[in-house]
């Protein structure tokens, strides 16, 4: 996996086709399972300002 490439007010990220095909030939139950791992992780990093901003963003009450 590459790293990102940050710009101004938006980040690209490059993938091999092999990575990409590996995804893309999972099941939906690791996809699934994954997303959650992460969304897990993220709430218990994330500090109050973050979990504010992040609700109100998901909300629609935040436009970027």
């Amino acid at each position: 996996m590459a790293a990102p490439k940050k710009t101004k007010r938006t980040m690209n990220f490059s993938y091999s086709k092999e990575v990409i095909r590996k995804y893309r030939d999972s099941s939906t139950e690791w996809k699934l399972n994954w997303l959650e791992e992460i969304n897990s992780l993220t709430f218990k990093v994330l500090g109050p300002k973050e979990k504010r901003f992040r609700e109100r963003f998901r909300k629609g009450l935040i436009r970027i």
